[in-house]
């Protein structure tokens, strides 16, 4: 029974320090003398107090002169200008003849066999072997003019 009777009185000593710690305003301290070692039920705690609104919202901003109508028209769209026509190609070249050289270069190989012939000039010719009237001859397929 002593150590129930102690063990309350410790508690009652140390809650005001508690109390004193956690919140300035509060003092409670309980004292309990009774021969049969059962002391009352400490009082209930007061309710703690309301806090505080919360603080209105901000008022909205009242807009300047140039926001509060319509935004002010668009200028109109410039016209875009017409498209030039495109310049029709020039002329190809006139192709020159194929030379008896060239024909003569395809004499001894077989038809379907590729010749590059260089006119000099940036002038090539390009083709193939190809056998016409029992002749191999020179068949021209493309013609460079880089000058």
């Amino acid at each position: 029974m002593k150590p129930t009777i102690l063990g309350i009185l410790l508690g009652a000593v140390m809650l005001p320090a508690l109390a004193q710690a956690t919140d300035e305003h509060v003092h409670v301290s309980i004292h309990c003398k009774t021969a049969t070692g059962k002391c009352k039920a400490p009082p209930v705690p007061p309710v703690p107090p309301t806090p505080p609104a919360p603080p209105a919202p901000p008022a909205p901003s009242v807009p300047d002169v140039g926001e509060a109508g319509a935004p002010p028209a668009l200028p109109p769209i410039p016209a875009v200008p017409g498209v030039p026509a495109v310049p029709a190609p020039p002329p190809p070249p006139k192709l020159p003849p194929v030379s008896a050289e060239a024909h003569a270069a395809c004499a001894g190989k077989p038809a379907g066999s590729a010749l590059t012939w260089d006119l000099g000039g940036g002038e090539v010719m390009k083709g193939v072997c190809a056998q016409r009237n029992g002749k191999t001859v020179f068949v021209l397929r493309s013609y460079e003019l880089n000058g």
